[in-house]
């Protein structure tokens, strides 16, 4: 099956390899990019999955847009000014912005597509991200307006009014949910937006040519007049292929870029190609306290103390040892995170644990038995296995395993139905502090308060060190054990020059791309 997966594609690609194979001149090549989401919608307020987070971001662009070297820098405004109390943005628009139809985009449509993405009806996967909006807050939980929000436009000024002052508004205005619509041509598809290439609007480098069920066609846009101009022909972004049929794609020049999965790093390193790591998710031992066992006196910390070093040899191909909960690359405004090297873990005395657990079974009147829930995935087994091998060698007690799916595991831990879980400690809008109000993260709440104090006016190596304190903090507890690190790889021939890959949400900006 991979194999006619494979040529299939080979088949329909070809003709595309042979016209971006005629001329090394930027302006006639393709860049051709194989990802591992398939797209539902090009709507920016509606895109979620990384597909079509990569083709709204080369086919709009909002206010600010993120530079090669992950800085929010002027996209569709040319300058901008902040008020002393970092309250109220202005943003003037570049001269002669246009819609791909020709038609001007105005603030009205920047104005528009804000208040879509704020308006619970849309049900925006990442309106939060405008919460500091005035007035946002009350909107998206139904108490409020859409026009109540605080954002207007003054002639080819946009206005954005801030409830409190937001060191991360900037990379939000970057993001798909802050894209502008023009309302008249949104109100004309009748309900079709982002559905179809004709249905929709696009202000960008790109704009969407072709959609099928197994590729999509970006094309340059020449009603694009920004500094971001294209300097290729297109791309043709390729989906359902598994990321084994991605590498192979890459190295017989069916594909020049490619995502894929962290168990595919090596093969793809071995065949010469370049590879960008993007690490989101730490996965991590947690504990349901709330648990009859689990929740009597040192429990969790005697777990914790045997964990032992046998499962760091059990670790799959592709993920890395980790001593901390918040992967690196999250962010912070617009600044990494970082390594988490140098974390102290917790380290119990084994002694201690065994008479800690012996007198907890004693007042649990029977010996209990322990389940631990793990994805589904290559090798995750025998990092459990390893574990709860430990457990039973040291404390006689009966551990049993439980592999469920991806999205299994999150709404077991949700509703609080697990004892202890492998889980993939991460955050969706790849945001630092977004870790922090996952379900997960309830057992250790008293322990990272001082990161729920924090606000969005916070100066991010303030954010930063306070949550690197709590991340210690919390470690050393034995309440979190973090085991290995895991998240996106972009994979790349050496015939791709200046690629820009944003190693903050995962995406990539080929405007100034070519193979």
């Amino acid at each position: 099956m991979k194999v006619k997966r494979f040529f299939a594609a080979l088949l329909a690609l070809c003709t595309v390899a042979v016209l971006s194979s005629c001329s090394g001149h930027p302006s006639d090549s393709n860049i051709r990019i194989a990802i591992d989401a398939v797209p539902y919608t090009f709507d920016p307020q509606l895109a979620s999955n990384r597909c079509e987070q990569a083709v709204v971001r080369n086919t709009f662009e909002g206010l600010m847009r993120i530079n090669s070297d992950g800085e929010a820098v002027c996209g569709a405004c040319s300058d901008y000014t902040v008020s002393d109390d970092r309250l109220t943005y202005t943003f003037t628009l570049r001269d002669g912005l246009k819609w791909s139809n020709g038609d001007d985009c105005t603030a009205d449509d920047f104005v528009f597509g804000l208040r879509r993405a704020v308006d619970p009806l849309t049900k925006a996967p990442d309106a939060h991200l405008l919460d500091s909006i005035k007035n946002a807050s009350a909107i998206m939980s139904g108490k409020m307006n859409t026009s109540s929000l605080g954002v207007s436009a003054d002639g080819n000024r946009v206005i954005i009014v801030l409830e409190r002052a937001d060191s991360n508004l900037l990379h939000a205005l970057s993001c798909a949910v802050a894209m502008p619509c023009n309302e008249q041509f949104f109100d004309s598809t009748g309900g079709r937006y982002g559905m179809a290439p004709e249905d929709t609007l696009y202000n960008g480098s790109f704009k969407l040519s072709k959609w099928s069920s197994s590729s999509l066609s970006l094309v340059r846009n020449s009603r694009y007049n920004g500094p971001f101009e294209a300097v290729g022909a297109g791309a043709v972004i390729s989906f359902g292929a598994t990321s084994y049929e991605r590498i192979k794609g890459l190295s017989s020049n069916l594909y020049d870029i490619a995502i894929i999965d962290t168990q595919g790093v090596n093969e793809a390193l071995s065949s010469g190609l370049s590879v960008e790591r993007f690490t989101s998710t730490c996965w991590s031992l947690i504990y349901n306290s709330d648990d009859s066992f689990l929740s009597r006196d040192g429990v969790i910390r005697s777990l914790s103390a045997t964990v032992g070093d046998g499962y760091k040899s059990m670790i799959p191909v592709g993920f890395e040892q980790c001593t901390g909960f918040v992967a690196e690359g999250l962010t912070v405004g617009s600044c990494s995170y970082g390594a988490n090297d140098g974390l102290t873990p917790f380290s119990g005395d084994i002694n201690a644990a065994k008479a800690a657990v012996k007198q907890a079974i004693k007042a649990h009147k029977s010996t209990p038995t322990l389940t631990v829930t793990y994805v589904d995935t290559d090798g995750m087994q025998m990092v459990a296995s390893q574990i709860a091998s430990s457990w039973q060698q040291n404390f006689g007690i009966t551990v049993n395993l439980s592999a469920v799916p991806l999205d299994a595991i999150g709404t077991a831990v949700s509703a609080g139905e697990y004892q202890i879980a492998i889980y993939p400690v991460t955050a969706d809008d790849g945001r630092v502090l977004s870790v922090f109000s996952s379900p997960a993260m309830s057992g250790i709440a008293d322990l990272t308060a001082d990161v729920s104090r924090l606000t969005g006016s916070a100066d991010p190596r303030t954010v930063i060190d306070t949550v690197k304190a709590a991340e210690q903090t919390a470690v050393k507890s034995g309440l979190i054990v973090p085991i290995m690190s895991s998240g996106l790889c972009c994979a790349y021939t050496d015939r791709v020059k200046n690629l820009c890959f944003d190693m903050h949400q995962g995406t990539f900006d080929i405007y100034n791309t070519w193979a």
